[in-house]
């Protein structure tokens, strides 16, 4: 009579083999969907950030009488905006405001006070504002490019958008 409550030598030998690659292919796959996690993080990041500047951007030329060209650096990075504005939406009284890149920050300043749009997450690298103007209208294009994330993990996004001064129609 056999003994058949025990494994053989081989079967234990071929489960000892298989048993690393198992592992190994286990420890793969979490590594990927930890990879995966973190560049869809950086993308996030990137895409919120890149949101909230030119949300804030897009309501402070929007609020804008006109462009003072003669202050401002157009078509070349980091640009600088500076506009005739008022203090708030329905204010008639009138402000300056002015839009730079300082460092990797997006600052705003009206009669002033300082305020910075970047953020702790987000490096902005290129802000560009480019002047057009026509009998009606005065616009304003912005392109900006925003860093996110670690050296392994970063993520860079670029966004353009043109926005008519309030004053201008």
């Amino acid at each position: 009579m056999l003994n058949t409550r025990g494994f053989t030598l081989f079967e234990t030998i071929v489960s000892l083999a298989l048993l690393p690659l198992i592992i190994l292919i286990v420890i793969q796959s979490v590594f990927n969907e930890i990879d995966a996690l973190m560049h869809a993080r950086a993308n996030r990041d990137a895409t919120r950030a890149t949101s909230a500047i030119l949300e804030r951007l897009t309501q402070e030329i929007r609020l804008g009488q006109s462009v003072v060209t003669a202050s401002s650096v157009l078509e070349a990075s980091p640009g600088r905006l500076v506009l005739q504005s008022f203090t708030a939406p329905t204010s008639t009284i009138p402000a300056t405001v002015d839009i730079e890149l300082s460092g990797t920050d997006v600052t705003i300043e009206r009669n002033g006070n300082t305020t910075t749009l970047s953020g702790t997450r987000a490096r902005v690298t290129e802000l560009t504002f480019h002047h057009a103007t026509s009998p009606n209208s005065e616009v304003v294009r912005m392109h900006i490019t925003v860093e996110t994330g670690t050296a392994r993990f970063e993520k860079e996004k670029q966004f353009t958008t043109a926005v008519v001064l309030r004053g201008s129609y």
